[in-house]
């Protein structure tokens, strides 16, 4: 399998049986009010699956979570139980989700097409997109998904240099969905 594995779908094209989640994502997805949303957590928990399994091989791998801040296995970073080896990302949002597996740190996000806050593009960046909403989701999928793969905080991402495309892997949009991954 060539690096890294990658996936990019509308929600309903997306592996999603419930039996296939640990006992702790069981839990947060039950926990979700909205049937939307229940829909694309098992969606995108499910694409991460199948990423991992296309790049490592193995069948039926278990995704764990851990949050390298507080400990929690609810949330965080998700990784593949029995191989360290493998990182995994995955985002999802409304009507899509995305996942990636690599055998070196990775982020990925898509995100619906719409407004992104001032305060998270740099005057760079705000000059360039203006109010263009594609534009502004092109930069922010870029921006989240760098933080995912290299561990950065949130609040700095306006100094992510997202104009600078050297350092995305790969990337898609559509008329209503933008995305972006990163291999570090």
């Amino acid at each position: 399998m060539q690096e890294p594995s990658v996936q990019v779908c509308e929600i309903a094209e997306a592996p999603a049986d419930p039996a296939m989640l640990t006992a702790e994502e069981r839990v947060r997805w039950q926990r979700l009010a909205r049937a939307e949303d229940r829909d694309a957590y098992l969606a995108a928990h499910g694409l991460a699956r199948l990423v991992a399994e296309e790049l490592a091989g193995v069948s039926g791998p278990v995704l764990r979570q851990s949050c390298p801040r507080c400990g929690g296995t609810d949330h965080g970073r998700p990784a593949i139980e029995g191989h360290p080896e493998i990182h995994v990302s995955l985002s999802h949002t409304r009507g899509m989700v995305a996942a990636i597996a690599a055998r070196t740190p990775c982020g990925i996000d898509v995100e619906v097409i719409g407004p992104v806050p001032d305060d998270v593009l740099s005057a760079e960046e705000r000059s360039w997109a203006g109010s263009d909403a594609a534009k502004r989701t092109r930069l922010w999928v870029r921006k989240e998904a760098w933080i995912k793969a290299s561990g950065a905080a949130l609040d700095r991402a306006a100094d992510i240099d997202a104009l600078d495309t050297s350092w995305v892997t790969g990337a898609c949009a559509t008329a209503t969905h933008a995305a972006a991954w990163v291999v570090r």
